[in-house]
């Protein structure tokens, strides 16, 4: 009956064969799927990156303009010290004419 032991070690390992065989096709899809997913992930890296790209763009943009407006009302700010400024040196003058002009329309009166 050696042969018949001779047979079942080979089953055995014809079996074990089998089973490796479906442990490297599961791996094999593991490694494909993995493959997929790291390539999604590069995309979507690459999106985001662009993505961040073009926010970082706007963000200048938008500092640009913000500097831009700083400056802009600095310089209304000045403009409207300045007229202020002459206003109240008129006003004042203005104001020193009319008790005179008032004092003159009594006499006149």
């Amino acid at each position: 009956c050696g042969g018949g032991e001779a047979a079942k070690e080979a089953l055995r390992q014809v079996e074990e064969a089998a089973v490796r065989e479906d442990n490297v096709r599961e791996a094999e899809r593991d490694a494909e799927i993995f493959k997929r997913q790291l390539h999604e992930s590069k995309s979507e890296n690459e999106l985001l990156k662009a993505q961040v790209e073009e926010a970082q763009e706007q963000l200048a943009e938008l500092n640009s303009q913000f500097e831009e407006l700083t400056i802009e009302l600095e310089e209304a700010k000045e403009g409207k010290t300045k007229e202020a400024t002459a206003k109240g040196d008129s006003g004042e003058a203005e104001a020193s004419k009319a008790p005179q002009e008032a004092s003159k329309a009594l006499q006149e009166g």
